[in-house]
């Protein structure tokens, strides 16, 4: 018995589409890497830049307010990342003041609605709130129960312990500090989309790369399949064969 055919062709092929694919990916991480220009810390830095547009617009405040009470947390021993949440959970409670009313802001004199009858947004009532506190000269205690009651979290609670005078001092700190811009925002929130959509431009075309490769590997393969069904006896005869000299080499190491 003979082998028919060669498996060449298919092996050849095969790794010829899996580099050219490799190639792809690899091209589409060095474009990424070269685009970016300053290496991954600058990207990671971008993208928490840019997420400050998210927290815009979930809470209506803008940057330059955003960037000052983010100051004013860092002062007082807090972090921008837990008042960025605490923003927008204080965001929900003003709306559900603004639709349903607030004995609680009552209580401190505070109204949700400006004079033209539009809801203030968190910065603003962070503001009114801290003067109330401070006005009302409350304990620990109970700036902690109206704190509970509108299930405002710890960061924004330091920010409202705070007196008149540490509030100014803070604040002024906060305005003199070298402070991020609308633009300067919008432009790593344009950096990340124009990322994303490159990757996910690559990511296609590794995917077309497999794909139009599929019609000639289907028909390799279907000629391996031939080269198999062709030679069955001599393979089946070849493995026989094998398995006797390994019988019979066990034979003789016994």
């Amino acid at each position: 018995f003979s082998f028919s055919g060669s498996l060449v062709p298919l092996t050849n092929f095969n790794a010829s589409t899996q580099a050219a694919i490799i190639s792809v990916g690899a091209m589409a991480t060095a474009i990424a890497g070269l685009s970016l220009g300053f290496g991954k810390l600058g990207s990671d830095q971008l993208q928490v830049v840019a997420g400050l547009n998210d927290i815009k617009d979930a809470t209506g405040v803008s940057i330059s307010e955003i960037e000052r009470l983010g100051n004013i947390t860092v002062q007082t021993g807090g972090d921008t990342e837990s008042l960025y949440q605490s923003l927008q959970s204080f965001t929900r409670i003003i709306g559900d003041a603004a639709r349903n009313g607030s004995d609680t802001f009552d209580e401190l004199g505070i109204s949700v609605r400006t004079a033209s009858g539009e809801v203030k947004t968190a910065d603003v009532l962070i503001g009114d709130m801290q003067k109330s506190f401070a006005r009302l000269n409350l304990s620990a205690a109970e700036r902690s129960s109206y704190a509970r009651a509108l299930r405002i979290d710890p960061e924004i609670v330091k920010i409202l312990s705070l007196s008149n005078a540490e509030y100014e001092k803070l604040n002024n700190n906060a305005k003199n500090s070298l402070a991020l811009t609308d633009d300067q925002v919008d432009a790593a929130d344009d950096y990340n989309d124009s990322l994303g959509a490159l990757n996910f431009s690559m990511r296609n075309i590794r995917n077309q790369i497999a794909v139009n490769f599929a019609p000639a590997l289907t028909k390799l393969s279907g000629g391996f399949l031939q080269v198999l069904n062709d030679n069955q006896e001599w393979i089946i005869n070849g493995i026989t064969k094998t398995g006797e000299v390994l019988v019979n080499l066990s034979d003789l190491i016994v």
